[in-house]
C-alpha cells in the first residue's frame, strides 16, 4: 500500500513533482493532465459508458485529434479508460477485482512467500502502471499478469498428496507367487534360447 500511495501521490496530488522530473518526465506527464481533463467531460453517460472499447471511434476521436497532435488513441489512464467505455458500473466490477484479487495475493504471501510474493509483484505493476498507461485492456501481458495473480492464487492450497492409506496385504496366489526352482529356471531359458538368436541373425 505504501508503495501505491507513494505513486499517486507523486503522479496525482503534487506532492512529488520534483520527483517526477528527476526520472526526466515534466509534471504533465507529456500532456497526459491536458487529455484526461478534456475528455473526463466527453462521456455522455457516466453510469454505463460509452460501451466497451467505444469512446475512440467516431466524431469523437476526431475531435480530440484536432486539439492533440500526437493523436491519443487511449486514455494513458486505465481507471480512466474504465470509466469511458463502462462508466461507473464498470469502476465498480474493476473495484471488486482490485479488492478480492489484493486479499487473495496476500493469503497467497502468507501460505507460500515464494510465489506470494511474485502475484504480489504483479498486482502492483498492475496497479501502478495503470495510472498512466490504459493497463486494464485485452491482448495487454501487464493486464493478463495481473488478472493471474488475482485469480490464480488458490484460497486452500491442497495437499501435494492424499493420506496415507493402510496397506492391505494381497492374498496369495500360488501359480502367481510361487518362487522357482533352478531346474525351471534353466528349462525356461533353453526354451527361449532359439527365438534369441534367431532375432541377434536378423
Amino acid at each position: 500500500m505504501a508503495v501505491i500511495l507513494v505513486a499517486f501521490s507523486a503522479l496525482f496530488l503534487n506532492l512529488g513533482s520534483s520527483l517526477v522530473e528527476t526520472m526526466g518526465r515534466d509534471a504533465t506527464l507529456t500532456g497526459r493532465t491536458a487529455l484526461w481533463k478534456e475528455i473526463v467531460g466527453m462521456n455522455g453517460n457516466p453510469f454505463l459508458g460509452t460501451g466497451f472499447e467505444s469512446f475512440w471511434i467516431g466524431p469523437r476521436l476526431d475531435l480530440i485529434w484536432e486539439h492533440h497532435w500526437w493523436h491519443p488513441n487511449e486514455a494513458h489512464n486505465g481507471y480512466l479508460e474504465v470509466y469511458l467505455n463502462l462508466g461507473w458500473i464498470g469502476l465498480g466490477i474493476l473495484s471488486a477485482v482490485l479488492v478480492t484479487g489484493y486479499r487473495k495475493v496476500i493469503q497467497m504471501l502468507q501460505r507460500d512467500p515464494k510465489f506470494g510474493g511474485l502475484f504480489l509483484a504483479f498486482y502492483l505493476v498492475g496497479v501502478i502502471y495503470s495510472f498512466t498507461e490504459a493497463g486494464f485492456r485485452l491482448l495487454n501481458p501487464v493486464w493478463i499478469a495481473f488478472l493471474m495473480a488475482c485469480t490464480v492464487a488458490p484460497d486452500e492450497l491442497k495437499p501435494s498428496s492424499s493420506p496415507q492409506q493402510k496397506l492391505t496385504p494381497r492374498p496369495f496366489s500360488h501359480e502367481a507367487d510361487r518362487v522357482f526352482d533352478g531346474e525351471e529356471v534353466e528349462n525356461a531359458r533353453a526354451a527361449l534360447l532359439p527365438s534369441v538368436r534367431q532375432a541377434q541373425l536378423l
